[in-house]
């Protein structure tokens, strides 16, 4: 008996934001709702990533920090839970929020970098 097999994939649905963050020092965490606290105020909005692969498939998820962007803005990730095992169609969807720590942050647009981990079984 043979069975189709399906590429394991993870693309990003939705960009992470932050709302309006003022260029001063502290912190600006953002919860598993999308709820903003500390220095940032306004709407936030929690990174989406898609992940498909065979149907009922194991997976570990993780996040990690990226490359600093020497910006004085440090973005510590993190994921609304660990998906174990994907749906009967073969997908899940990952949340990413987390905390932005400002160290004399420039004036501007800032990119954030992070890393998704997904590990197949």
């Amino acid at each position: 008996m043979t069975g189709a097999v399906h590429a394991a994939e993870i693309t990003q649905t939705r960009y992470i934001e932050f709302g309006t963050i003022p260029a001063l020092n502290g912190t600006c965490s953002m919860d598993r709702q999308g709820t903003l606290s500390g220095i940032c105020f306004g709407t936030g909005e929690l990174a989406r990533f898609r992940i498909t692969g065979e149907p009922r498939q194991q997976v570990q998820v993780s996040v990690a920090q990226g490359r600093s962007t020497g910006t004085g803005v440090l973005f510590e990730p993190q994921i609304t839970g660990s998906v174990t095992r994907l749906n009967k169609r073969g997908r899940a969807n990952v949340l990413v929020m987390g905390r932005l720590t400002l160290n004399q942050p420039s004036v501007g647009q800032h990119d954030l970098s992070f890393v998704v981990n997904v590990f197949f079984e």
